[in-house]
């Protein structure tokens, strides 16, 4: 019977010793990751928090999965970048056909791109600023949300628009 005792200390001894060598895991009921070509992303649904992030965008709750993290402000120049008041777009949300209203001090090339929410681009095509109006067909896309960005032909960004696509 002692000898047994001995045995079984010895073992849960070894076991506590193994387990101070396993990493962090997580049990989780959801997840995924989503990336494109600026930004990576993997969530779990369950996982401890272990920091908070508060930004004027939201706020972000770190996990295992983000061993640091930085915020990063990029801002544009002001004579750059137009407000979605100056190039409108419409219908909004829309079923078939976007209207583009450029202003009348906008002249020039300037390219349409449509990417969905994850970044991944859709159409680019070049338009004419002076004709005052574009149109593009969106029948063919699934109901969702697209940004539509007007870029100018030097590449700068006039204007970053939420399209919403209805059936």
């Amino acid at each position: 019977m002692k000898h047994f005792l001995i045995l079984v200390f010895c073992g849960m001894a070894v076991g506590a010793a193994a387990q101070a060598a396993i990493e962090r895991q997580v049990t989780a009921s959801q997840g995924g990751s989503v990336s494109n070509n600026r930004l990576s992303l993997d969530w779990t649904l369950g996982e401890p928090a272990i920091a908070t992030l508060y930004t004027s965008f939201g706020q972000l709750t770190q996990g295992f999965q983000q061993p640091s993290i930085w915020v990063e402000t990029v801002q544009p120049s002001p004579a750059l970048v137009r407000t979605a008041a100056d190039i409108r777009i419409s219908p909004n949300p829309t079923a078939a056909e976007i209207n583009i209203f450029f202003p009348a001090d906008l002249s020039g090339e300037v390219w349409l791109e449509i990417s969905d929410l994850q970044g991944k681009p859709l159409l680019r095509e070049k338009t004419d600023a002076s004709a005052a109006t574009w149109h593009i067909d969106a029948s063919a896309y699934p109901p969702g949300s697209y940004l539509l960005r007007c870029i100018s032909a030097r590449g700068e960004v006039l204007s970053i628009h939420r399209i919403v696509k209805t059936k």
